[in-house]
């Protein structure tokens, strides 16, 4: 059961991607022959956490690194760059320092991310540009730990305590600009929303996963449709709407990680994170 749970988590999450590309006039194919060039990115940031009834909660350093394998090309006619990432990412938050009246929270987590990213080329040919993105890591586990030195604070943390003694499933989305310098280095400034579950219900789940996807397909083809008739227009268009309908979600899942459907309340860490991609 849980391998059938796992096939059904891949065919949610993946499935709106892989529509995504479907619907490129280029092909599937193209998308995956362009997807072979490898990279590395070390990733620094500064993350707040939060739960609903918490005390405050400190601030903590998240610092990791995400290795995967991309690829980018110009579309439109040659006028606009389109990029695209999967890998698997390795990030640590650190413990904030404690103060009398707050607590703080440290994590070590993994996953699989995937970004699409549109973008102006600075010439007519390269892949030097300034890229607008769109990244999701709908795949991940967390490993939270919570600092139990103040226990005033703590009192006033009511649910803290579900999320520490094993690995918890979460998700995030993040909302990004990049400067690829040259062609091998890439210059990235972040903001992302992850949420940490307390405990997975499968069905739940998949019924909240499955309205967001409805979602963030129409708004993919409405982009392409802004595409195909200004293509000027599509890294911001695809910028505002994609994030939109992932912040959006995350708003929505703040109290209720399995919205609209009746649920507890995730651990929400929000992060502002810059980081150097080398390209190979």
């Amino acid at each position: 059961m849980r391998v059938i749970h796992l096939m059904l988590i891949g065919l949610f999450t993946l499935a709106p991607s892989a529509m995504s590309w479907a619907a490129d006039d280029d092909g599937m194919m193209e998308m995956f022959e362009s997807t072979n060039t490898p990279y590395f990115q070390p990733v620094f940031g500064q993350s707040m956490i939060s739960l609903e009834n918490a005390a405050d909660i400190e601030n903590g350093l998240t610092f990791g690194a995400i290795l995967g394998f991309e690829g980018t090309r110009r579309v439109a006619g040659g006028d606009i760059l389109r990029h695209q990432s999967n890998g698997l990412y390795l990030y640590y938050m650190m413990e904030g320092e404690d103060k009398p009246e707050t607590f703080s929270v440290s994590s070590f987590r993994f996953g699989f991310t995937s970004e699409e990213s549109y973008g102006y080329g600075f010439q007519d040919t390269g892949n030097e540009g300034f890229y607008l993105s769109a990244a999701k890591a709908p795949l991940s586990w967390y490993s939270v730990n919570v600092k139990d030195e103040n226990t005033a604070a703590l009192a006033g943390a009511a649910g803290i305590e579900r999320f520490p003694g094993s690995l918890r499933f979460g998700e995030s989305a993040t909302a990004g600009i990049g400067v690829r310098v040259s062609d091998p280095i890439t210059i990235n400034a972040g903001f992302e929303w992850a949420q940490v579950y307390e405990r997975h219900i499968f069905w739940y789940w998949a019924g909240s996963a499955l309205i967001e996807g409805v979602a963030d397909g129409l708004a993919n083809w409405f982009v392409r449709e802004v595409g195909k008739n200004s293509p000027v227009a599509l890294p911001i268009m695809h910028f505002i709407l994609r994030n939109g309908v992932a912040m959006g979600f995350k708003a929505l899942r703040q109290d209720q990680m399995n919205w609209p459907i009746s649920s507890a309340a995730p651990m929400n860490i929000m992060t502002y994170s810059i980081g150097v991609n080398v390209h190979f």
